[in-house]
């Protein structure tokens, strides 16, 4: 990773963003204020809709970074990562390889039987609908924050190395006062962190990256599990965990914060590194 040269994106931030560290973090401290109020909002409501609430709203944080990238740091969308060249294909991979990934997880599981599954009987469509909309923005608003700004804002004042390593220890972080965090679930956070920013590096195009990441957290829902130890009432299975397996399985925080997933998100490591290793060999 000591070569990994500046994507299109970055060079676009490189060239037009104006700044240093400065607005940077200024820039972190407003969002996270609107972050807080998001989450706010949604604790007003019962449960099932305040999560729905809490989902759409992060449509501010998305606005916030927008309104705060053009008009304080004079740069446009195409610097964080927002094409819309191929979109369906790269909105559809991104989607379809977070349920291969969560997937495998559930696979895995239901082979070292830390888990059972059975159907929910009363599943409300409406909501599920509602719920992968919603999830929708949420997945896009994160990497528009972790990866279309934070990352490539480091990366155009240091390298795309450092851009990488600091909002992936910046995503797992954000996650460390969620319910029922463990270590393990911390350092899956920051695996997925790590995947998804190798994922931007190699595509450049944040709808992928959005689009993996809402759908690893809508398949963890609706199969009744924990999204980082937040649980969705409205599923369409209940999937029980084996207490003595929490190891596996994740417990109380989720599937993120089991050794199997921890294995899945190597492998996806792994397999996007010789990816981008031969890229860079083909461009040398």
């Amino acid at each position: 990773m000591k070569y990994l040269p500046l994507t299109k994106s970055a060079e676009l931030t490189k060239n037009y963003r104006r700044g240093g560290w400065i607005t940077l973090i200024i820039g972190l401290l407003i969002f996270s204020l609107v972050s807080s109020l998001v989450i706010q909002i949604g604790s007003f409501f019962s449960d099932s809709f305040g999560i729905l609430i809490q989902l759409y709203f992060y449509s501010l944080v998305i606005l916030a970074i927008i309104l705060y990238s053009k008009f304080v740091e004079k740069r446009d969308i195409q610097s964080l990562g927002i094409s819309s060249k191929n979109f369906t294909k790269n909105y559809s991979f991104g989607a379809i390889l977070g349920f291969v990934m969560i997937g495998a997880t559930i696979i895995g599981n239901l082979i070292m039987q830390s888990i059972s599954i059975s159907i929910n009987n009363n599943v409300n469509i409406l909501y599920l609908m509602l719920l992968l909309f919603g999830f929708c923005i949420q997945g896009f608003a994160e990497e528009l924050l972790f990866k279309g700004y934070i990352m490539n804002t480091i990366a155009s004042m240091s390298n795309m190395t450092i851009g990488i390593v600091i909002n992936s220890v910046i995503f797992s972080l954000n996650h460390a006062i969620n319910p029922n965090v463990t270590s393990i679930g911390l350092i899956n956070i920051f695996l997925l962190g790590f995947l998804l920013s190798l994922i931007f590096f190699y595509s450049d195009n944040l709808y992928l990256v959005g689009a993996l990441h809402s759908s690893w957290n809508f398949f963890i829902a609706i199969l009744g599990l924990p999204v980082s130890g937040k649980i969705v009432n409205e599923t369409i299975f209940r999937i029980k965990t084996t207490d003595s397996l929490s190891i596996l399985n994740g417990g109380n925080f989720g599937l993120e914060g089991g050794l199997l997933a921890t294995i899945i998100l190597i492998v996806g490591v792994g397999t996007c590194l010789s990816f981008i290793k031969r890229r860079l060999i083909k461009r040398d």
